[in-house]
């Protein structure tokens, strides 16, 4: 259910905020494949923003590369929706 990805989401963020970084991937890996298992392959903001917040966390711990292929994915995804 999409309360429940965004649920884990919001726990991520605070993970985050904790440096906590792996627990803050393992929680928003979850919500992103429960987002999207319900959109499937459709841009949506909620997948965009997952994405988005995966490729922050990678670039906090350093791993540039993995950081970098979030980030655009995100991008691209934020360009099919707007």
């Amino acid at each position: 259910h999409s309360d429940i990805a965004m649920m884990l989401s919001s726990l991520g963020q605070v993970y985050r905020h904790l440096s906590d970084y792996f627990q803050a991937i393992d929680y928003h890996d979850t919500s992103l494949a429960i987002f999207k298992q319900i959109y499937g392959d459709q841009p949506h903001l909620d997948i965009a923003n997952n994405l988005n917040n995966l490729g922050h966390l990678y670039q906090a711990l350093d791993n540039y590369p993995k950081a970098i292929n979030y980030l655009n994915a995100s991008l691209a995804m934020f360009k099919q929706i707007y």
